[in-house]
């Protein structure tokens, strides 16, 4: 049986929402490991998890048991999503959709299965919560009501997350807007001061208009030094920043993201960087952005074939911007599909082990990098696989 798609609007919406919360699904354990132990000993199962599913894979990002990402199409939790209220399986070893899942198999496969859609304040789910057990069971009216407690204690602290993200963005737009408005007066206003310091030094400047003359210099001044106070303290907000990355730390991340996806498939997974690691940048939506492209690249790609990252630091226009090239050795696409790519009209294909797509990845990525104002930019060939490079603004990062 295969699995009905969820409505595009809806399904896009819901991958949106996640990437907006902008997380580092490493960091999250440790957040809701009281809850997911709780969630356990309540319904007395093996394991209890908090997923949270992307538009490619499932990342558990709290529970007992590694760390360890799926594809969405081998995921149950991608089943509760499309539920209001939760999503039961009594044997998962005797149903269609699941019997021949690696986790099913053998002695101590999982055969029970519930779990309760998280969804946020819209009422758009970004995972499950979930638990599971190697033995048949069945979870009683009041385990089941203390677990639906458990998942909107979840909901509240992601809820507390997206809102400290979203005043975080609203501050770093004031603070862009203070430094491009300090850009753009100081050069007026100090070609104004040159001139009226010139003007002064006229012999022939009458003393009523030299006292003119000396007031709007002195204002000119003020609101030079305003705009340098400004500048100032958005440097000095910059070198505060704990939340940043340099192309070192930034690679680091990217591979203990995105080995574990490369490897259950085969697949060859590297991330190089230029030497420059003294420059900073700010993380935001920068592992939505990569992520997405890094696992588009190896559902694309064969097992034996490689996926490759490079990233570095350009100066363009006496402007730095952060580079991040992502190269496959996939079956690649038309000149066709590679303009359906870069306008937004791509059609989800399935990848090259029959991975089931959802077809927002990409379309997430245009989007993201369209909001910090900066470039897609891709290259393709049929059986010779495809190059995506986008460039961001380090300044608007």
């Amino acid at each position: 049986m295969i699995m009905e798609e969820i409505l595009d609007t809806t399904e896009y919406r819901r991958v949106k929402h996640l990437a907006e919360l902008d997380l580092d699904y490493q960091k999250l354990h440790e957040e809701f490991e009281d809850l997911t132990q709780l969630a356990a000993s309540i319904s007395e199962t093996d394991i209890s998890l908090v997923n949270l599913l992307d538009s490619h894979m499932q990342w558990s990002v709290s529970g007992n048991v590694s760390f360890n990402p799926i594809p969405r199409e081998e995921s149950v939790c991608t089943y509760t999503l499309r539920e209001s209220e939760f999503f039961e399986v009594s044997r998962l070893d005797q149903d269609s959709r699941f019997l021949d899942k690696d986790y099913v198999k053998g002695e101590n496969g999982l055969k029970y299965y519930y779990g309760i859609p998280l969804k946020m304040e819209t009422g758009i789910p970004v995972g499950a919560l979930c638990v599971l057990s190697s033995k048949t069971k069945e979870l009683n009216e009041d385990q089941i009501k203390k677990l639906h407690i458990i998942a909107r204690e979840i909901i509240k602290r992601l809820e507390l997350k997206l809102k400290l993200r979203r005043t975080e963005r609203n501050a770093d737009k004031e603070k862009q807007l203070k430094q491009r408005l300090a850009h753009d007066i100081r050069g007026p206003i100090s070609g104004i001061v040159q001139l009226l310091n010139l003007a002064q030094e006229d012999n022939y400047t009458t003393g009523e208009m030299r006292e003119i003359l000396n007031l709007v210099s002195d204002s000119g001044k003020s609101v030079l030094d305003l705009t340098e106070d400004i500048l100032q303290e958005a440097l000095e907000a910059q070198k505060k920043d704990k939340y940043k990355f340099n192309l070192l730390t930034f690679a680091e991340k990217l591979r203990s993201l995105y080995i574990p996806q490369a490897q259950s498939k085969g697949v060859n997974f590297e991330v190089n960087f230029s030497e420059d690691i003294s420059t900073m940048f700010p993380k935001k939506d920068l592992l939505p952005v990569s992520g997405n492209l890094i696992s588009n690249a190896i559902k694309f790609t064969p097992p034996e074939g490689t996926v490759s990252v490079f990233l570095t630091i350009e100066e363009n226009n006496q402007e730095k911007e952060l580079l991040i090239m992502v190269k496959d050795t996939g079956r690649g696409m038309s000149e066709d599909k590679l303009n359906d790519l870069t306008s937004g009209e791509a059609i989800s294909e399935q990848g090259t082990q029959g991975e089931k797509g959802f077809g927002f990845g990409l379309r997430l990525v245009m989007d993201l990098v369209e909001e910090m104002e900066g470039k897609l930019e891709a290259s393709s060939t049929p059986g010779a696989g495809t190059k995506i490079t986008v460039r961001l603004p380090v300044e608007f990062l």
